[in-house]
């Protein structure tokens, strides 16, 4: 039983006992190291959600699902007014995938913005009748920048490894000479929350940041940045021109 800052009581199924102790066995027969890691890693998991319980998207069961960032585990919980119950935690299988085996389609390809695609380092490889998103990613896969993806497509988002030669090859292939505007605003504007601008950006998330330096590329003089907060409790920044928000960078600070 943990209670968080704001006396959120979180309890669990008891069978997240047992699968918790199997899995750092698992990992302190590695090393010490790694078991105490995986652990913390849990804990942050655990954190964020007491922190604000409706930060995590939605699982096909109905639950809420948090990713853990450097484990390829996930736990399931649902909300109730004064706890939440842990009721899964459970390895997050990922299939690898052959890109030269895709039929990249029109249709398929307009489901990613180029910014999205180039900045995650993510491909789309399969569109389901109900609207979800199978993508390519590279191994290790960043369940983070999958929570991202699925945040800023505002769909349902499954990810499969891909040979990251593979990927760089066919964004090239799919991407490079489409433009940095093509497709619907990943950020809608009722989202953005306050205008900042450029140098504060850098302050805060380092000039050397990534996924900056490659929105920098394409920003251009009368583009505008604003701060945005989501209705699951992410928050970034937002690059907009001519009133229409291209790319974002997602830090999920509430």
């Amino acid at each position: 039983m943990l209670r968080g800052s704001a006396n959120v009581e979180v309890r669990f199924h008891r069978r997240v006992h047992a699968d918790l102790k199997e899995i750092l066995g698992k990992y302190y027969d590695i090393s010490h190291q790694l078991g105490e890691d995986f652990f913390a890693e849990f804990q942050v998991g655990l954190a964020k959600a007491v922190e604000n319980p409706r930060r995590f998207h939605f699982d096909r069961s109905g639950l809420r699902r948090c990713n853990l960032d450097r484990f390829p585990y996930h736990f399931l919980y649902d909300i109730h007014p004064e706890n939440f119950r842990v009721w899964v935690l459970r390895r997050s299988e990922v299939t690898r995938i052959d890109l030269a085996e895709v039929k990249f389609t029109e249709e398929l390809l307009g489901c990613m913005t180029r910014n999205i695609a180039y900045n995650y380092r993510v491909l789309p490889v399969n569109l389901a009748p109900n609207g979800d998103l199978s993508v390519a990613m590279c191994e290790p896969i960043n369940w983070d920048d999958v929570f991202c993806v699925s945040q800023l497509l505002r769909r349902e988002v499954c990810p499969f490894i891909a040979d990251q030669q593979q990927i760089d090859a066919f964004l090239d292939k799919h991407y490079r000479h489409r433009r940095p505007i093509h497709f619907p605003q990943p950020i809608p504007a009722e989202w953005l929350v306050k205008k900042v601008t450029l140098a504060e950006v850098e302050n805060e998330l380092s000039p050397l940041n990534d996924r900056l330096t490659a929105i920098k590329e394409v920003f251009q003089p009368g583009d505008e940045v604003w701060r945005f907060g989501d209705p699951f409790g992410g928050a970034g920044f937002a690059f907009v021109r001519q009133g229409v928000a291209y790319d974002c960078i997602q830090t999920l600070w509430v």
